[in-house]
This record gives C-alpha cells, sequence and structure tokens, in this order.
C-alpha cells in the first residue's frame, strides 16, 4: 500500500527523479572509465610499437661484420 501512495505522490515522484538522476550519473561514469581503459591500452601498445620500431633501427645500424657473430654467444 505504501507504494501506491508513494508513486501517486510528490515525494514518490521526487525519489523515483534521483533514482533516475542518479542511475544516469553511474551509467556516465563507467562509460567514461571505459573509455579511459581504452586510452590507455591504446596509448601502451603505441608505446610498444615506438619501442619496437627504435629496436629495430638500431639493428639496421649494425654493420655486416658485427653480424656475422651476432647469434653466435658468448666466447673467451
Amino acid at each position: 500500500m505504501i507504494w501506491a501512495w508513494l508513486i501517486n505522490s510528490r515525494v514518490g515522484q521526487a525519489i523515483s527523479g534521483a533514482a533516475v538522476a542518479v542511475s544516469l550519473l553511474l551509467g556516465v561514469m563507467a562509460h567514461q572509465r571505459r573509455d579511459a581503459r581504452k586510452d590507455a591500452l591504446r596509448d601502451a601498445r603505441e608505446k610498444d610499437r615506438d619501442n619496437a620500431d627504435s629496436i629495430r633501427d638500431r639493428v639496421r645500424d649494425v654493420p655486416d661484420r658485427v653480424r656475422d657473430y651476432s647469434e653466435r654467444g658468448w666466447r673467451d
């Protein structure tokens, strides 16, 4: 019976309006966090690609005389 009174009263309308506002706010916050996670992941991938490109550039600059011995391991 109390719910029937709340639905038709201004108090009930205020409570339902506040519930809708809170749920919208929580939805927006969750969406922003998801976007932040995606941005962080994209930034990490971009940084990793830049690092890989940097390594490839350094390897290309190694002279051929050094490349002959690069995979032979440690020697005394």
